[in-house]
């Protein structure tokens, strides 16, 4: 039986953090069934998901702080993999800032490291910001290829990356992520009913500059100016940053709603009219497919990474200019009741993506490739 182990301890926010779990919850059960030996290595973010499932594996071992900042996780994490020897290391998110003994599959979904370029650092930064953001991601690059095989979520992620780090082809995977492990058909969305007074707009972000909350102010108002009663919702919650871009602004059309659990963001997409997405930096965004998913109109950034995901299903907007993301709004607002397109949205993620038990498969399949 092959030893594994899964290594998550730098996946502590949203979608990388949920991600692991998914990850975890469908692993569970080829290791109680003996097939693979896991061993985790998980995050607080990733633990606290997992207690909410009730999901509690042994060979499970919190590491308190991530090893991108912290020496003590680093030696902990050599020292337990030197007790563990697994024939294998999947690092979910890299860089791992660990150069592990035993073989290692590295995950590299940071875009910074792979492609972002000077002003996409700068956008929505101040110049001090801009210029922590631009060591940081200096730093990340020393240890983004350290590793002896690597596994992405798109091909030209993938491109990217063994170009600019010299990564020979038989050294990299590719799987797309996938709709959660807990989506089913079940979760099938409707369609307004086209009565709503005022147009709710989901705005799933994370609290990073790159995803575009400080564009909302203007984009509010330019659509209160064209009569557009509306309401950003946004998944973060308030700090100082936050409140120095709102109070820039007299608006009431802003509400951030803090950080949705992963349980209830289908119910907080249903209550949507749209979805608004105006991040500059992406790899895979679950927005992408879950915004068609739950059958709900979306806008994203004009990006190569969005096209490549999701096509013709979704309006797309220049973030470097409010009146085009104004305009992909209202274009998206002719959809809400638009049910051939809506469906036909879900029915091409789900056959093109679908859900996390296939995505589970294929990272499986890679490693039994690579220990053969």
């Amino acid at each position: 039986m092959k030893k594994i182990l899964f290594n998550c301890s730098t996946n502590i926010q949203g979608g990388a953090a949920q991600n692991a779990a998914n990850f975890i919850i469908s692993s569970y059960e080829d290791h109680r069934s003996g097939l693979i030996d896991y061993h985790y290595f998980v995050s607080k973010p990733v633990k606290s998901i997992l207690d909410n499932y009730k999901i509690l594996p042994e060979n499970l071992y919190l590491i308190e702080s991530s090893p991108s900042k912290s020496f003590y996780s680093r030696r902990l994490i050599k020292s337990l993999e030197k007790k563990i020897l697994p024939n294998l290391v999947y690092t979910m998110a890299g860089p791992s800032y660990i150069n592990f003994s035993s073989t290692h599959l590295m995950g590299s979904s940071n875009p910074y490291v792979i492609f972002a370029k000077p002003k996409d650092i700068s956008f929505g930064r101040t110049k001090y910001e801009f210029l922590i953001r631009y060591i940081n991601t200096y730093y990340q690059k020393l240890y983004a290829d350290k590793a002896d095989f690597f596994i992405f979520q798109t091909k030209s992620s993938a491109k990217a990356f063994s170009k600019k780090f010299n990564i020979p082809d038989e050294k990299y995977f590719c799987v797309a992520n996938s709709l959660g492990a807990n989506r089913d058909d079940k979760d099938l969305g409707v369609a307004n009913k086209g009565s709503m007074e005022t147009l709710e707009i989901l705005c799933p972000f994370e609290n990073y500059p790159h995803k575009g909350f400080h564009l909302l102010p203007e984009i509010s108002s330019v659509l209160t100016e064209k009569n557009i009663k509306h309401k950003f919702n946004v998944t973060i919650n308030k700090d100082k940053k936050t409140e120095s871009i709102l109070n820039k602004y007299v608006n009431n059309n802003i509400r951030l709603i803090g950080k949705q659990p992963y349980h209830s963001m289908g119910e907080t997409y249903l209550n949507s009219d749209l979805v608004f997405m105006p991040s500059i930096l992406e790899i895979f965004s679950s927005v992408c497919l879950e915004a068609p998913f739950f059958r709900k109109p979306l806008i994203l950034a004009d990006r190569a990474f969005n096209r490549d995901i999701v096509g013709n299903y979704a309006q797309y907007c220049e973030p470097n200019s409010i009146h085009s993301c104004a305009e992909a709004i209202l274009e998206a607002k002719k959809m809400i009741n638009d049910l051939r397109y809506l469906n036909e949205a879900r029915d091409f993620i789900v056959n093109n993506y679908g859900n996390y038990s296939s995505r589970y498969t294929s990272i499986k399949g890679i490693f039994l490739e690579i220990l053969k």
